[in-house]
């Protein structure tokens, strides 16, 4: 129900930045195309629902750093991205960034393509932008906070074919500043109802 949710809610131009949260570190089940059933992790998930739609999904968290499903859409990915770079007169690139303070830039030429049909998944978000008072906030925190409140306005984002899913277990880990964003949409993962679960024991 919360995949379909989301579906409905960018393909109807609502959103393009969501944050998920609530029962995000279940198992979930998925359907392949030959109808055979399996149950996998968020991650697995989310690779599989939006790459039937998308050219390209990164999924990040802090400690796996950046992942794609190949190499070969990585190398594909890092060509499209140096070639709007030199039109920009900017030094390429040859590999995903392995910091956090990189992160967030590299996804903004990402998702900021208007050409672009890309989607990434930013896991354990509250270890990017974490809650708290502002006074007690790094510089470092700011700017990254500052950049996700911009994305939620940011026309290149929402008139292109791009989108950004955050996730986390509770919003109160997610800053104040962040949930307010009139278009941040936030959907809840429930727990599973007892037919989903009498389903699981079954398979």
């Amino acid at each position: 129900p919360w995949a379909e949710e989301l579906r409905l809610r960018y393909i109807s131009g609502e959103a393009s930045l969501f944050l998920l949260h609530g029962n995000v570190r279940d198992l979930y089940p998925w359907t392949a195309e030959d109808g055979q059933l399996s149950y996998m992790d968020l991650q697995g998930f989310l690779l599989r629902f939006l790459g039937r739609a998308k050219d390209f999904v990164l999924y990040y968290n802090i400690s796996d750093g950046v992942q794609i499903d190949s190499k070969a859409k990585r190398i594909l990915l890092l060509n499209k991205l140096n070639v709007r770079r030199q039109i920009n007169g900017r030094e390429p690139i040859d590999s995903f960034p392995e910091t956090p303070g990189e992160l967030l830039p590299f996804v903004e030429e990402i998702i900021t393509d208007s050409a672009g049909n890309s989607a990434v998944v930013m896991d354990y978000i509250e270890t990017i932008a974490p809650s708290g008072d502002l006074g007690f906030m790094t510089d470092e925190q700011k700017r990254d906070l500052v950049r996700l409140q911009r994305w939620t306005s940011n026309s290149e984002l929402l008139g292109s074919d791009n989108l950004v899913i955050m996730v986390t277990e509770n919003l109160a880990d997610v800053p104040r500043r962040l949930l307010g964003c009139a278009q941040l949409a936030v959907i809840e993962v429930t727990r599973p109802t007892s037919k989903s679960r009498r389903n699981y024991v079954s398979q």
